[in-house]
């Protein structure tokens, strides 16, 4: 609970769920920095919306899975700085997700799911190495 209804970020608007999530500019920039580095993975090659960050991105087949999964982890992460009351940063987010892609290698290893695995998240390999 806090005492201000404004936004952690910005300190300027009412925080609201699509505030915080997208139309903050503290969170704007970070989106932006995020889909261009998506689209240097060769993820994605549009802009992202409103509706793709709280829903997902439904109308694209290839990178379906990682795409959604990297959307919810960047949700959680914007949430988790918020609480933290700390700086969004996308070295810091890619670290996050270094460490994800981590435990999810560990567990399709024990399932003999590697390939699976591997397939899911051949664009974002190179940033891992």
């Amino acid at each position: 609970m806090i005492d201000s209804p404004f936004c952690a970020f910005s300190q300027t608007e009412v925080e609201s769920l699509e505030h915080l999530f997208f139309h903050c500019n503290v969170t704007k920039t970070f989106w932006n920095l995020l889909s261009s580095w998506l689209i240097k993975q060769k993820i994605i090659t549009t802009s992202l919306t409103l509706e793709n960050v709280l829903f997902g991105v439904f109308n694209v087949i290839e990178d379906f899975l990682v795409l959604n999964h990297l959307l919810l982890l960047a949700k959680f992460y914007i949430y988790r700085c918020k609480l933290d009351i700390i700086h969004l940063s996308l070295n810091a987010f890619i670290a996050k997700i270094r460490a994800n892609f981590q435990i999810a290698q560990n567990i399709a290893s024990k399932n003999n799911k590697l390939d699976k695995h591997y397939k899911k998240w051949n664009k974002v390999l190179p940033c891992f190495t």
